[in-house]
């Protein structure tokens, strides 16, 4: 964030609710601690993370507000 790099382990699992695929994503205790003020910042990598696992195309960079940047 800002000029600062940080490295997170998210998992994914996916588990069945009414026999509809549900895709369970969780970061890691350091994710937690340092978005745990800006859940809509920890949201918006929780879909990011979606996207790469579901194999969606990305295109970079990606703005995900305006003080972070993915390159």
């Amino acid at each position: 964030m800002g000029q600062t790099q940080h490295q997170f382990t998210m998992t994914v699992e996916t588990d069945n609710l009414c026999n509809q695929p549900l895709q369970i994503i969780q970061g890691d205790d350091k994710f937690h601690s340092l978005f745990q003020w800006n859940r809509e910042l920890a949201q918006k990598i929780y879909e990011l993370v979606a996207q790469v696992y579901n194999q969606h195309p990305l295109n970079f960079p990606i703005s995900l507000d305006t003080s972070v940047w993915i390159k």
